[in-house]
């Protein structure tokens, strides 16, 4: 008939399957082979936090790669290689499926110190295969000084994306800003960590009048200034000033304030919290 019932009791079907053939249903529930990642609300989600000096911790959690599933069910703490260079170092810290043994292990992907170091690139091939939990930057005196998350929760087949927010180690001053009248500012996310498809970022924003003895009004746009992406504009109180948490969608990893007013310029900061991945 060409169909085929897998797992049954043995003792009703003597044939036997293995963890191939589990692996290959895990793939048909979560849509494609290459949908790896933690499983979302397992543990404690495999988060990466720093312990001290160069050692960070994963969190326990479950998760799947390329239809292996595994669970760290213990926190597990890796210490990353000495920086032996003046400059600093980003490093990758993944789940890693070895395919000839079936088996994952935690590990970090180590980067090239440099002036502007980048991430390095996954190891994703036939021996191995990574997924990203977190990247980490060192400094000269192996220091871990900050940690970004890089969690891609897998998701079943057909299920909408998850939409999860990705919390800084604390919050990241953007910009201080001083916008004159006329003028507007575009901040940048992607020098911040942000991934360029983020879809909305969540920030805090204050800001005062200099100069001005009336209200003015700040217009938040998505990208720099272009009325198609307005996404509201807000009164700022010529006493009390503009302070405000908020969630400003993203184009290209960017939004953009332009301040309306008579007279004066517009002093503030915008500080980074948390953004969000479609």
């Amino acid at each position: 008939m060409g169909i085929i019932t897998m797992f049954k009791d043995y003792s009703i079907n003597s044939d036997e399957y293995g963890a191939a053939n589990l692996a290959h249903v895990f793939r048909s529930l979560f849509g494609a082979a290459a949908n790896s990642g933690p499983l979302k609300g397992a543990l404690n989600e495999l988060f990466v936090s720093h312990v001290s000096g160069r050692t960070v911790q994963v969190a326990t959690g479950q998760g799947l790669i390329r239809g292996w599933w595994f669970e760290v069910y213990s926190s597990f703490q890796l210490a990353l290689p000495e920086n032996d260079s003046s400059y600093d170092r980003i490093d990758r810290v993944v789940a890693r499926l070895t395919f000839d043994v079936q088996n994952v292990s935690l590990t970090a992907v180590i980067g090239t110190p440099a002036a502007s170091p980048v991430a390095p690139s996954l190891v994703q091939n036939t021996t191995y295969w990574d997924v990203p939990l977190a990247s980490t930057t060192m400094n000269a005196s192996d220091l871990v000084t900050n940690i970004v998350d890089t969690r891609e929760f897998c998701e079943f087949a057909n299920q909408p994306p998850h939409q999860h927010w990705y919390f800084m180690d604390s919050a990241s001053i953007v910009a201080a800003i001083n916008i004159p009248r006329g003028g507007s500012q575009e901040f940048d996310l992607t020098a911040h960590g942000v991934p360029a498809n983020s879809e909305a970022a969540y920030v805090y924003v204050w800001a005062s009048g200099v100069g001005w003895t009336d209200d003015w009004y700040l217009s938040f746009y998505a990208g720099p200034e272009d009325n198609d992406y307005l996404i509201g504009t807000f009164r700022i109180h010529f006493t009390q000033g503009f302070r405000q948490l908020m969630v400003v969608p993203l184009r290209n990893g960017t939004f953009g304030i332009a301040p309306i007013g008579t007279t004066g310029s517009v002093m503030g900061e915008v500080r980074l919290l948390a953004y969000r991945v479609t």
